[in-house]
């Protein structure tokens, strides 16, 4: 499978959805894992875990979309910093998170065509 080299990390608080979004891209052939807000993110990222694309919901408890892309672009690990976030949020400071450096934000519900081409464009970009 073409895709099956890239890590997608799904940050998101709504169980089911995140359960989906973790399917379908394994359906795709990604590696695919997830994380319930942003604090347990980047503690996973943190400790090591491995992504090439984040795939971010910005209202969140505990910490928000918003913060977790602040403190992810201003993480002292390039790598880290570097990582290429695409937002899926069914409100919030969308422009906020493009001008922190999103680079993509898609409304919800996901359109899982459009979910799935974007996510693609993001993996070359990374990689």
């Amino acid at each position: 499978m073409p895709n099956a080299g890239f890590r997608i990390l799904v940050i998101e608080d709504d169980q089911g959805i995140r359960e989906l979004l973790v399917e379908v891209l394994v359906q795709e052939g990604y590696q695919a894992a997830c994380a319930e807000n942003g604090e347990r993110a980047l503690e996973r990222l943190a400790a090591g875990e491995q992504a090439d694309v984040l795939l971010l919901d910005l209202m969140m408890p505990v910490m928000d979309g918003l913060t977790f892309l602040a403190r992810l672009r201003a993480h002292p690990h390039p790598r880290l910093a570097a990582l290429p976030v695409i937002v899926a949020t069914a409100g919030g400071p969308l422009l906020e998170a493009r001008a922190i450096g999103a680079v993509a934000v898609l409304s919800k519900p996901v359109d899982l065509a459009l979910l799935l081409r974007t996510v693609e464009r993001a993996c070359e970009s990374a990689g």
